[in-house]
């Protein structure tokens, strides 16, 4: 991978050199691809190497009892899947609130992802929405009580506190 990255960089200056008009700097941009690849070799050293993969292991256990979840809420519901079928929920699942981190809490996206993405698989809207729905349980349990708490400091604050 640093290889790639390495000659990457390096077609990247010399794009920067043939593509300079006249009196600019390129220096200046192949620098700044410079530091991007010192910053590179940084996250990529030797010693780094266990973290990361260490970091990538966490990733693929959270992925999969992502999928167990899918795999049992629809063996709840009464829908039989394989086990590829609940990866790939999964997967495109993830992606899709990956791509729609400017929403908040990915309201509505998530929803119709699973409508979609399990109509690709078979599975009717009204099955897709509960399975999405049933995936929103950690959220509302986590951050509603969050919310809650935010307010109540908040009012504590305004009490204590003159208006400006």
């Amino acid at each position: 991978a640093r290889g790639l990255e390495r000659r990457l960089a390096a077609l990247g200056r010399r794009f920067l050199r043939s593509a300079a008009p006249e009196g600019a700097k390129p220096e200046a941009s192949a620098a700044g691809i410079l530091s991007v690849q010192e910053a590179l070799d940084v996250v990529w050293a030797r010693e780094r190497r266990g973290p990361i993969a260490q970091s990538v292991a966490l990733h693929a256990v959270a992925w999969g009892l992502g999928a167990a979840e899918i795999w049992i809420v629809l063996a709840c519901i009464g829908v039989e899947v394989s086990l590829t079928e609940v990866l790939v929920l999964e997967s495109l699942s993830q992606a899709i609130k990956s791509a729609a981190f400017a929403v908040p809490s990915g309201l509505g996206v998530q929803e119709g992802g699973f409508v979609v993405v399990g109509a690709l698989f078979g599975l009717d809207a009204g099955t897709a929405i509960a399975l999405s729905l049933a995936k929103r349980v950690p959220d509302v349990a986590l951050g509603l009580p969050s919310l809650i708490v935010w307010q109540t400091l908040e009012a504590k604050r305004a009490q204590v506190l003159p208006p400006r």
